[in-house]
């Protein structure tokens, strides 16, 4: 079967926060606070990313899953990172592992555990880091 995206929800980023220009026509996604967004901006800056004009940055404040489709097409996304959702939550079609790359069309999906799980295993944290920078730094 043919890996495909589903909308899951129309509803405009409800619950939610969306920053940056997305000059890069990156897509990060993340349930953080503000404590664990300096690993995010370290992760961010290692593979050579400003969180202010490279990447459009979504902020979900609950469990709700993000209007993906909506943001990715307003944006012409190419590169979706997601910290804290399963593949079901973003829509995807997929059996999906963490810290693994997925391209679907013309656009790759990584899915990461929560950035507060990078932080307390450093394995987690390298093994995103072995795909981001295969991704990223190519």
């Amino acid at each position: 079967m043919k890996d495909k995206v589903f909308a899951l929800n129309d509803d405009p980023l409800q619950a939610s926060q969306l920053s940056g220009q997305g000059k890069k026509h990156v897509l990060v996604i993340i349930r953080t606070t503000e404590a664990e967004e300096k690993t995010l901006y370290d992760l961010l800056g290692a593979i050579k990313l400003d969180a202010s004009s490279d990447i459009v940055l979504l902020k979900i404040a609950s469990d709700a899953a993000p209007p993906l489709h909506t943001i990715v097409d307003k944006y012409q996304i190419k590169q979706v990172l997601a910290f804290g959702f399963t593949s079901e939550q973003l829509g995807l079609h997929i059996n999906h592992a963490y810290y693994h790359a997925y391209h679907i069309g013309n656009k790759t999906y990584i899915l990461s555990e929560l950035i507060e799980d990078l932080n307390q295993d450093k394995n987690k944290k390298i093994a995103l880091w072995k795909t981001l920078q295969e991704t990223f730094l190519k």
